[in-house]
């Protein structure tokens, strides 16, 4: 009878501690996602009051989606190789940034036009450029090494 007790005070205790009155995401977003990606796998939410992220596969692929609470699908990002650049920034990467390795490639897909992001590094910095797929590259950070 002890036991049995003990244990449901320590059952009761954990979901005060541990439980998570917070929601995981809007339903909006939820039901959104549902139908955009009815395939996707692996769904892991982050909520914050300004939108919902959602990580997932689809197939083979990661990807992250981002909703606003009403639902909306504001965009979704993934992780890229360099040879899945459109030919011109690749080319242009090639050309004025040799020195440089990149650390990190993804490209948001927003409805509109697809936007890219590279962190290239080297000894010194670190320089983040964005593109839009049919323009150039332009700063958008640079954080010198210390």
């Amino acid at each position: 009878m002890k036991k049995l007790f003990l244990l449901t005070v320590i059952v009761v205790t954990a979901q005060f501690a541990f439980g998570t009155d917070a929601p995981v995401a809007s339903t909006s977003a939820m039901t959104s996602f549902n139908k955009d990606f009815y395939n996707a796998s692996s769904a892991q939410w982050q909520h914050s009051e300004a939108y919902d992220k959602v990580d997932f596969f689809l197939d083979t692929q990661f990807l992250n989606a981002y909703y606003a609470p009403d639902g909306d699908l504001l965009a979704v990002t993934r992780n890229i190789v360099s040879e899945q650049l459109p030919l011109k920034l690749l080319m242009e990467l090639k050309k004025n940034y040799s020195g440089y390795w990149i650390s990190d490639l993804f490209e948001v897909v927003n409805g509109t036009d697809d936007d890219y992001y590279v962190t290239l590094e080297n000894a010194d910095e670190q320089i983040i450029l964005k593109a839009k797929a049919s323009k150039s590259w332009k700063l958008y950070k640079k954080v010198v090494k210390i």
